[in-house]
């Protein structure tokens, strides 16, 4: 598991190549399709069948790479 941080949220990636997000959501950087805050990490469902490999976290908004070369962005653009 490799853990990312943004500014007051989490990311981890899990072997399995899924995102689980955690933490403030207020520009929906958790990847969970509202702004509420989450205290526990949730696997980001929208990418439940997507495995990812890369994964880079800013301020307020997360990039992630799948092993198809497909590029996925959320949070404040």
């Amino acid at each position: 598991v490799s853990m990312h941080g943004g500014r007051s949220f989490g990311v981890a990636h899990d072997r399995f190549g899924q995102l689980w997000s955690f933490g403030a959501n207020g520009d929906s950087q958790l990847g969970h399709g509202g702004v509420q805050r989450l205290q526990f990490p949730q696997v980001i469902n929208y990418l439940k069948s997507v495995n990812i490999v890369q994964v880079a976290v800013g301020g307020y908004h997360v990039i992630a790479v799948s092993n198809e070369r497909h590029l996925y962005g959320w949070g404040y653009n």
